[in-house]
């Protein structure tokens, strides 16, 4: 379900892809332990999905744990984390927030 609210949301299709990111994450965090990488990585396309949406507020704190997560996990070097970095640069970008975009750098 999450590859496929990924793609929807690659291909314009966002508010489409919402529902079905929402409800792959309530199903992942049910049967999972909180942090585990499909935990992470569906917090991070739903904040993606927000993100093209332009709903950066409801983006950033899933966009935030997402990065924190995987970063604490696999290393800071890791392509996962260095993806989900920059899911937080595109998210400051569009948002127009010079300064949380600054402050990624001292994470």
């Amino acid at each position: 379900m999450t590859i496929l609210g990924l793609i929807m949301n690659k291909t314009g299709r966002s508010l489409q892809a919402e529902p079905i990111l929402r409800q792959a994450l309530a199903i992942r965090e049910r049967l999972l332990p909180k942090g585990t990488w499909p935990v992470v990585f569906t917090k991070g396309a739903l904040g993606e999905c927000l993100t093209t949406q332009k709903r950066y507020a409801e983006a950033e704190p899933l966009l935030i744990e997402s990065y924190d997560d995987i970063k604490k996990g696999q290393g800071e070097q890791n392509s996962r984390t260095m993806e989900a970095r920059l899911r937080l640069v595109h998210l400051y970008q569009a948002w127009g927030n010079k300064e949380k975009l600054a402050a990624l750098d001292s994470r």
